[in-house]
């Protein structure tokens, strides 16, 4: 099959919507019994991540405009 940007466009939502569920998935089986800064640390660099992905994907002109707006959903 040609490559198109319309094949590309949709394998490429496919994989990561894929890669969505997989995230989830890992944060849900990621427990601690007793957690600690690192583990603080790896879950709050997880969501600046995502939060990151969510600011690219909204279009955001003004990044910390749209990170507070996130963060008041995040609340809601």
């Amino acid at each position: 099959m040609t490559k198109t940007a319309k094949n590309e466009y949709a394998r490429l939502k496919k994989e990561n919507e894929k890669l969505l569920k997989l995230i989830g998935a890992e944060l849900k089986k990621r427990s601690v019994g007793d957690p600690n800064w690192g583990h603080v640390g790896d879950i709050g660099h997880t969501k600046e991540q995502m939060l990151e992905i969510l600011t690219f994907l909204r279009n955001a002109h003004d990044e910390d405009l749209m990170r507070e707006q996130i963060e008041r959903e995040l609340q809601s």
